[in-house]
Parts: structure tokens; sequence; C-alpha cells
């Protein structure tokens, strides 16, 4: 996370990549049977129509939500590694056992949600800021750019529209 002032930017947090919560969505993409990085959007539409709540308690049961460094622990990022890899599939599978495709799909959007609204509205109070630039495949998530909108805390959001390398050309301008 960068804040930028006065036409500088400073980098105020870091997460590492294994610590994504972009990488569990796009291992639930997998296990839906879709193309991670490419079909993510299918999983947002698919949650529509499911129960957020069988998957989403047994992720708030197994996962610190205070810990910001750490937006999922370890634990998941194994699971979503592993299944990532194709290796450890069954870790996944028996995760969702039972549960339908817009269910799993709705418990992935849900608890996204949860976690980024939260932790944007703890840096939002922390850094007492209230416009955000956003980027990365996890902010093509309309639903949760439209709840980030929605943060008392947040007046205004950027997404910058490319999700992919592609934009790393415009940051190193600015």
């Amino acid at each position: 996370m960068w804040l930028g002032e006065h036409g500088q930017l400073q980098q105020v947090e870091y997460l590492p990549y294994l610590n994504s919560i972009g990488l569990l969505y796009s291992a639930v993409t997998i296990y839906l049977g879709l193309k991670a990085t490419r079909h993510e959007g299918k999983v947002l539409g698919l949650a529509a129509f499911g129960n957020p709540e069988p998957l989403l308690s047994w992720l708030f049961a197994h996962t610190n939500q205070s810990d910001w460094a750490n937006l999922f622990d370890a634990k998941l990022a194994r699971i979503a590694l592993q299944f990532a890899k194709e290796i450890g599939q069954s870790a996944l599978r028996a995760l969702c056992d039972g549960l339908s495709q817009e269910d799993v799909a709705a418990g992935i959007q849900a608890y996204t949600e949860h976690l980024i609204c939260n932790w944007i509205q703890h840096q939002a109070q922390q850094l007492k800021l209230s416009k955000l630039a956003l980027a990365g495949g996890v902010f093509a998530n309309v639903k949760l750019n439209q709840r980030l909108l929605a943060l008392p805390e947040i007046d205004n959001i950027y997404v910058h529209p490319n999700m992919g390398d592609g934009g790393l050309a415009t940051g190193a301008a600015y």
C-alpha cells in the first residue's frame, strides 16, 4: 500500500504475494472448473445466486481477521497454492464438499469483500485518507469496489483499467 502526498509516494505497508486474497480467489476459480486470472468475473456472477454462509462461516472460524499483514492465514495460503499447482486439490474439495458452485462462489466473494473492506477501512482511519487509487486483479471485482465506495471513510475511488502487467508502465510514468 502506498500513500501519495504532494506528488510523492510513500510505501506504508507491504503485503507479500502469498498473502493475497487474489490467490485464494483464483484457487476457487480453478476449483469451479474455470481459468484462473481469466474467469474470476464468472465467479463473481455465480456468487449472486448462492448462499455465502456455509463457506464464510468456515473461513471466519479458521482465519485471523485482525492481522492486516496476513489477510488470510498460512493454512489458507497453502490450500490455495497447492490447489493452484494441482497438487492438493483434495484440500479445497474437502472444504467445499456438499456446497453448490453458487454457494462456493458466494462464500469466497463475501469473504473477499469482508477482508478487503475491513482492511481498507482500517487503513483509511489510520492514515486519515478518503480517496483511493486501486490496481490489480482483485480490484476488477465490481461488487467489491461498490462496497469500498460505500464505506463512510471513502469519498472517491479510482480503479486503474489495466489489471495486468500493462498497468506497470502507467505506474512507472507517474
